[in-house]
């Protein structure tokens, strides 16, 4: 119990931040999200079960809570990008490293900058390490759908990191 806490207490600017992307960068909205993280935490510390690290865990709890709070507020109408799922199959791309020297801010403005169905998916993608049938049962969204709204959203950061480097 009191190594969830330490992990909790010591990473929890790092949460906040999690919480922010998956929130809209709300502080106060991320500060409650994490804090009924916290407490499922504390009240399901036994389900814990030494698989990978426990603040991997935390950090999936606060993800999830997030996504759950997204929902309930539902401030934003999210429509997903649907129209070229039933006529193509998608296939997992090669990560590449076409991010190399681009500053984080940069990168981090270009998917602030994305349509709330692909940020959601392109965060969820690319910085939590969600898998494309994953972000699919949490978003109630199609696999195809994930992966569109992703290859769509990866264009449209080049795109956008093109226009401003």
């Amino acid at each position: 119990m009191n190594d969830a806490i330490n992990v909790c207490n010591d990473n929890y600017s790092q949460y906040i931040s999690v919480a922010r992307n998956y929130l809209g960068g709300s502080l106060e909205d991320a500060e409650d999200c994490v804090q009924e993280a916290f407490l499922k935490v504390i009240r399901y510390k036994d389900s814990f079960n030494n698989v990978g690290s426990l603040e991997g865990w935390i950090k999936r709890i606060v993800i999830n809570t997030a996504i759950d709070s997204y929902r309930r507020r539902k401030t934003q109408k999210v429509t997903y990008d649907t129209d070229l799922v039933d006529r193509y199959e998608y296939a997992e791309e090669e990560e590449k490293p076409y991010m190399e020297g681009i500053p984080n801010q940069l990168v981090i403005d270009a998917i602030e900058s994305l349509s709330p169905s692909y940020q959601k998916v392109a965060k969820m993608y690319l910085l939590d390490g969600y898998k494309h049938h994953e972000i699919s049962e949490v978003l109630n969204i199609s696999l195809g759908t994930s992966k569109s709204n992703l290859s769509k959203g990866k264009k449209n950061v080049i795109n956008y990191i093109r226009n401003h480097v």
